[in-house]
């Protein structure tokens, strides 16, 4: 009995002491009188940092530069550059804005549909460690065999200070020559004179036409508010929305579009 005490013993040291040099004896694990490893209490939950946007998916990303509505591979020869699925229109859309001074970006662009962003769950607390969380956007038609083209809300800010949300779809992803992340998008309207529709108590929106270049804009990534759950039922679009967002964004928005 005393020996198997003392060969209990010393193995809990040894594997005390490998834990240490492994630094794996994290806060709220422990060693049990046997010298195995278990979870004695649940360690703090770290909260999610913010991070900047950036692009993802090294395969898919060429080196553009969009002129006279043509998008041009630079050093890319061999391969045919793969852009967006609206890409006739959402260059259109880009050439509008250039010519307007809207955008300002730096070519030559690299170009992906794919980024990664922090967003934040308005649904828990400020103080909550999930609040901030590190999510993927993508504008591909299928991303491991499923749909995978994500909706965003957006929060453009109006010239008396104040700020509208709307709703669009992800079309692709840039980085300008200076570092800066922008998102093509193709915006949704509102369905109704009303923000929340009576009937279903959701925004009811329509997703504008793909071939008018109206329906597309390149603005900052820091326009996006947070992703945006919607849902298609016959010709219309439902935004799936908590109670604190519904309220946040009726007391947002008007009943008019500027876009």
């Amino acid at each position: 009995m005393q020996a198997q005490i003392e060969e209990r013993a010393e193995r809990s040291w040894k594997l005390r002491g490998m834990l240490h040099l492994g630094k794996l004896n994290a806060p709220g694990s422990g060693v049990d009188d046997d010298g195995y490893l278990v979870q004695t209490a649940t360690p703090p939950m770290q909260p999610t940092l913010a991070t900047r946007p950036t692009l993802v998916g090294k395969a898919n990303f060429a080196l553009v530069e969009i002129t006279s509505g043509k998008w041009v591979a630079t050093g890319r020869t061999d391969r045919k550059i793969t852009g967006p699925t609206n890409q006739k229109w959402l260059t259109k859309a880009i050439a509008r804005d250039i010519h307007s001074g809207v955008l300002t970006w730096q070519e030559p662009l690299v170009c992906s549909p794919s980024m990664k962003l922090t967003l934040t769950n308005k649904q828990l607390p400020r103080k909550d460690p999930r609040r901030l969380v590190l999510q993927t956007l993508r504008a591909m038609k299928l991303f491991h065999g499923k749909p995978a083209r994500d909706n965003v809300k957006v929060e453009i800010a109006q010239d008396n200070g104040s700020s509208l949300y709307y709703f669009a779809q992800c079309e692709a992803s840039f980085q300008d020559s200076k570092g800066r992340i922008y998102v093509g998008l193709r915006w949704y309207d509102q369905s109704g004179p009303d923000i929340i529709d009576g009937t279903v108590l959701l925004p009811k929106l329509k997703l504008r036409p793909h071939d008018q270049p109206r329906s597309y804009s390149v603005l900052p990534s820091s326009c996006i508010a947070n992703g945006a759950l919607i849902i298609a039922h016959g010709a219309h679009h439902y935004a799936i929305m908590s109670p604190r967002e519904l309220k946040e964004c009726a007391l947002f928005n008007t009943a008019e579009s500027i876009i």
